[in-house]
């Protein structure tokens, strides 16, 4: 059952890798994060080490909470454009699957009028 063709799962998988690398690195080295301004915010928040970029980047496509968003404005912007991205790659995944199944079911074994007798 091929739904995707192997290189959008490549290509999924790599925007999911850069999407973790890309919020690791803004949160590292943005004068905004949580990070650079621990003094700033009263309560502990979500410092987006590599681990916790991978864990929002994989939950992003789950309907669980991914948890707090980062607090730079950089982070954010990528936060949303990646969840934009995951919205439809979702869809293309539901209408795909849709349409595999839908062509599977109307698959006849019947070639000729003798094999209905």
């Amino acid at each position: 059952m091929e739904v995707l063709k192997s290189e959008v799962w490549v290509s999924i998988l790599g925007a999911l890798i850069l999407t973790a690398f890309l919020l690791w690195f803004l949160e590292k080295y943005s004068p905004s994060s949580a990070r650079n301004n621990l003094d700033k915010y009263n309560e502990p928040l979500r410092v987006f080490e590599l681990k916790e970029s991978f864990w929002f980047a994989t939950t992003s496509f789950t309907p669980q909470d991914g948890g707090d968003l980062s607090q730079n404005i950089s982070g954010r912007i990528l936060s949303s454009t990646y969840w934009l991205f995951v919205v439809l790659i979702l869809a293309t995944f539901t209408a795909n699957l849709a349409a595999y199944l839908t062509v599977e079911r109307m698959k006849t074994s019947v070639k000729n009028l003798d094999e209905l007798a």
